[in-house]
Parts: C-alpha cells; structure tokens; sequence
C-alpha cells in the first residue's frame, strides 16, 4: 500500500462520515418537526366534554373554562363584615350593574345591598342595568378610601 492508497481510502470514509452526518441531522430535524407537528394537533383537541361522576354533564376547553356548576357566593353585607386589611381573597357576586360612575367605576348591587366595583374593559361584553351579572375579584377594605371590589372575572347570566 502506498501513501497515495491510504489517503484516497481516508478522504472517502471523510466523504462517507459527512453524509452519514447530513443524514442524521436531516433524520432529527424531520423527527423533531413531527413530534411537535403531532403534540401541537394533539393539543388543540379544546379539552374534555363529559359528565361527571354525579352525571352533571360538564365542558372544559383548552381558552376557557365554563363550569356549570355550583359555585360559592357572597353578598356585599357578607363582605362588609370582613375587616382584613392585607388580606388578598377572591369572591364571587351576583347582582346587577345598575350605574355607571366613570370610566371604569361602576355601581353593583346584590338585591339588598350596594357597592362600587372597578371593571377594566379586558373581554367584557355590552351588557345594562337589567342584565344580571356574576362577577369574581377582590374586596378592598383600605384605611383612607371606600370599600370597593377590584372585578377581575365578569359572567353574563341573562341578556
């Protein structure tokens, strides 16, 4: 064997190795692009519809959760006689948004009670005073201002 031989056999496993590597890269670059092709259709099947172990029939979707069911509610006098100050819960109402104080303050009543609840324009559909709502937030009870409940959640009930 002479020199010339040995070269010529090294510069063709060189050749043989980068395709083999090309191959393989190409090979994990289509196998990457389906597994995530397929976790992403998977994904977007929007949840589970179904009915519970009570047979309450239930639908959860991947954007937003409906629940149907069953939910605790306050009233405002319930929430008057929370004194906390630093105390962050989430409460929920049912009631009736019967003014419009600015732009985002408005006037909210449970049927025997009233309070001024702030509403940010996030995702909330037209609705007027005759409308009955459910909303979810936070009481605020601070020293130097009025009560009034931070409204992160707004649900239409009745149009």
């Amino acid at each position: 064997m002479n020199v010339q031989n040995l070269v010529e056999q090294v510069k063709e496993k060189i050749n043989n190795i980068r395709v083999d590597k090309k191959k393989s890269v190409a090979a994990v670059a289509i196998l990457s692009t389906l597994l995530i092709g397929s976790g992403a259709a998977l994904a977007s099947d929007g949840g589970h519809d179904g009915k519970d172990d009570k047979g309450e029939y239930h639908t959860v979707t991947q954007s937003s959760i409906n629940y149907t069911g069953p939910i605790d509610l306050v009233t405002i006098a319930e929430l008057s006689e929370k004194d906390s100050w630093f105390e962050d819960q989430s409460f929920t109402l049912e009631g009736y948004i019967i003014k419009q104080v600015n732009d985002k303050k408005f006037l909210f009543t449970d049927g025997a009670d009233e309070i001024t609840v702030n509403i940010r324009a996030d995702n909330v559909e037209s609705f007027s005073d005759k409308d009955k709502v459910r909303i979810t937030g936070e009481y605020e009870n601070e020293f130097f201002s009025k009560p009034h409940f931070d409204v992160k959640r707004i649900t239409l009930l009745s149009i």
